[in-house]
């Protein structure tokens, strides 16, 4: 799994191990609530919830905001974490922005569309 480290994952990614059956929720909210230690690939990083770095936690780095969306699973079975920040109203995945229509078809059924 891609963990990105800060914001459109400027600071880097850390990739962990997953396996099948495993809680995905629950894995990155582990990842996110642990301390956050040193620098991230000596970027300096901006902490969206505190100035200082008393005592810092990995999702602090992330936006004022940060939200799953969803998990993207690539060519290679790897899962990319999809995020949407409420305050910023910005959708992104690693190192890009992603955006999501949905419209009704023929049929009147809602079909997505990704951008």
């Amino acid at each position: 799994m891609h963990l990105p480290r800060t914001y459109l994952a400027r600071g880097g990614v850390d990739v962990r191990g997953i396996s099948e059956g495993m809680d995905l929720n629950q894995f990155v909210f582990e990842h996110y609530m642990e301390l956050k230690e040193g620098k991230a690939d000596g970027v300096k990083a901006v902490n969206y919830v505190h100035a200082d770095d008393v005592v810092s936690r990995r999702h602090e780095y992330l936006g004022p905001d940060p939200r799953i969306a969803g998990y993207f699973f690539d060519n290679y079975g790897e899962v990319h974490i999809r995020w949407w920040d409420g305050f910023l109203k910005d959708q992104w995945m690693d190192q890009q922005k992603w955006k999501l229509s949905v419209k009704v078809d023929g049929s009147g059924q809602w079909v997505v569309k990704e951008d």
